[in-house]
């Protein structure tokens, strides 16, 4: 991995674990409601296949849930980069808008 993919997933992870990522993601109630739909379908579905198996799909679901919340991130960094560019220059922003 080259240094600025280095430099840009230490930023991403440092992202992720702020107490105001875990807010919003926890608090969420589009991911409160799909998380606690997903317990009960685990709860299910462990009782009906191996273990081995369940760990695996909680594995999976793992890498799920990090690289929604990194395009998440990359989608609010990449917006917030956009917004910043517009606001810099007003005029062609409503010229922009106007066309």
């Amino acid at each position: 991995m080259d240094k600025s993919m280095e430099l840009a997933y230490q930023l991403m992870e440092a992202i992720r674990q702020t107490d105001e990522w875990e807010r919003i993601w926890m608090e969420y109630p589009g991911v409160v409601e799909a998380k606690a739909k997903l317990d009960e379908v685990m709860e299910r579905v462990s009782t009906r296949i191996p273990g081995d198996l369940v760990d695996e799909l909680w594995e999976a679901m793992g890498k799920l849930d990090w690289a929604n919340e990194s395009a998440s991130v990359l989608f609010g960094a990449r917006l917030a980069l956009s917004v910043a560019r517009a606001m810099k220059d007003p005029a062609a922003f409503s010229h922009c808008i106007l066309k």
